[in-house]
């Protein structure tokens, strides 16, 4: 199973040359990819959806920009976006900005697509919420011809992938109820053993979920230190 890295995207410790700093230094330690997400926005009021509360969502930086930003400044490691919300564009429009961003970083470039959850977002979009799952199929035939103008009706199931995003919280061993992917570097290890097992193809380490990382209010050089720490000590095996 590969190891990804989150890019850091939300909150104080995602500035442009942290961006640089910590996928280099994945780059340097073996990191197979690189991985943002998309928020377009965040409510004043919390929706329904418990997600929309959540802080980490509360200052995202785009995730094509930034990806693009770290496209000339690495030279192996793959990039990757997930998720891109189909409904927020249009077809043609993610079609060529994809297809740019796999040319300038000499086809490295990974992109999950999704349908979006958030109200506030597809009424700031001016789309409507409802039937968009019909309308991403229809999306996604639209992409196909776009990129290859021929109609796909098989998928080889040998190749399909499956990438984790894995929110990762390094601290003291030793709580009975810890959520996966949360505790000591050895039983973190031991998680992303057993999502191998279970046939995940990569795990990237998302450290935007780490409040003492990826939240506004933390410590910048704390952030980055604690940052740093994390992705040396997870590093994978042989780097």
């Amino acid at each position: 199973m590969f190891l990804g890295f989150g890019v850091p995207v939300s909150g104080v410790w995602a500035t442009p040359g942290n961006q640089v700093r910590l996928v280099q230094r994945a780059e340097e330690l073996g990191y197979r990819s690189a991985w943002t997400f998309q928020r377009l926005l965040v409510p004043v009021e919390p929706e329904p959806d418990a997600r929309s509360g959540m802080e980490v969502y509360r200052s995202v930086l785009d995730p094509v920009v930034s990806l693009a930003h770290l496209a000339g400044r690495t030279d192996r490691i793959r990039l990757g976006v997930a998720v891109l919300n189909m409904p927020f564009s249009s077809p043609a429009l993610m079609a060529k900005q994809l297809t740019t961003l796999d040319i300038v970083s000499g086809g490295r470039l990974d992109v999950g697509l999704g349908v979006g959850w958030s109200r506030v977002e597809f009424v700031a979009s001016g789309v409507p919420y409802e039937h968009r799952g019909a309308r991403a199929d229809e999306f996604l035939t639209a992409l196909r011809a776009l990129w290859t103008k021929e109609v796909v009706e098989l998928r080889d199931p040998d190749a399909v992938r499956f990438v984790c995003r894995g929110p990762v919280r390094l601290g003291p061993a030793g709580d009975p109820g810890r959520r996966p992917l949360t505790g000591s570097v050895e039983q973190v290890r031991d998680d992303l053993d057993d999502l191998r097992a279970q046939g995940v193809t990569e795990v990237f380490l998302d450290l935007n979920w780490d409040p003492e990382i990826g939240s506004p209010s933390a410590d910048p050089v704390a952030a980055v230190r604690r940052a740093e720490e994390t992705l040396e000590a997870l590093a994978p095996a042989g780097s």
